[in-house]
């Protein structure tokens, strides 16, 4: 709700040649390609993402192309081991080193950006919203996101900050809801979890 725009699988005959993204705005679209070309030279080990393809205008639409990952059925992930998020952050220190404002992070790390492919290789998507955050905060939005739809119980050990950075986001996601979606309250209740212990 937060986001103008559309996302679409470009096709030649029967194959998808690519991923598009369609927005009002450059600014993220150009972020996340500067990430995705960041991230095919640096080939993580704990996880994949997609090759860039470009971006450009077209009219009052700015576009973003990545390579078409899936071609079988593919499922999210709801664990994922500290490591994971440390590479996660070291990937984007390249192109935004930490500072006494945060440490580099993904911003959107959430089990439906979050995908295991039917070989077992773990893929990271929509990188638009990276940026400096506090110590965790990656992992805390991503476990809450992950209790929400059933995952494990939330970390104890997370830093304190982490969830404070993102509670108000989805306190206003809330309040913007269509009636009857919860996803916003069982991330908070997700949250509430770690503050009230």
């Amino acid at each position: 709700a937060h986001r103008t725009g559309l996302t679409m699988v470009a096709v030649h005959g029967r194959k998808p040649v690519a991923v598009l993204k369609v927005r009002d705005r450059a600014k993220s679209l150009e972020r996340e390609q500067e990430a995705l070309a960041s991230l095919e030279r640096l080939a993580p080990h704990t996880f994949s993402a997609p090759r860039p393809m470009g971006h450009g205008v077209a009219g009052p639409w700015y576009w973003s192309a990545q390579e078409v990952v899936f071609r079988r059925p593919h499922r999210p992930v709801l664990e994922a081991a500290p490591a994971f998020f440390e590479e996660v952050s070291a990937a984007l220190a390249g192109l935004l080193p930490a500072t006494g404002d945060g440490v580099p992070a993904h911003g959107d790390l959430t089990p439906w950006n979050l995908r295991r492919d039917h070989r077992g290789r773990v893929w990271l998507f929509d990188w638009e919203d990276w940026g400096l955050a506090p110590v965790d905060a990656d992992r805390a939005y991503f476990s809450a996101c992950s209790r929400a739809v059933g995952g494990p119980p939330m970390p104890t050990d997370l830093a304190p900050g982490a969830v404070a950075h993102h509670r108000p986001v989805i306190e206003t996601r809330r309040r913007n809801a269509s009636p009857g979606v919860t996803l916003p309250d069982q991330i908070l209740a997700a949250f509430d979890e770690v503050e009230g212990r």
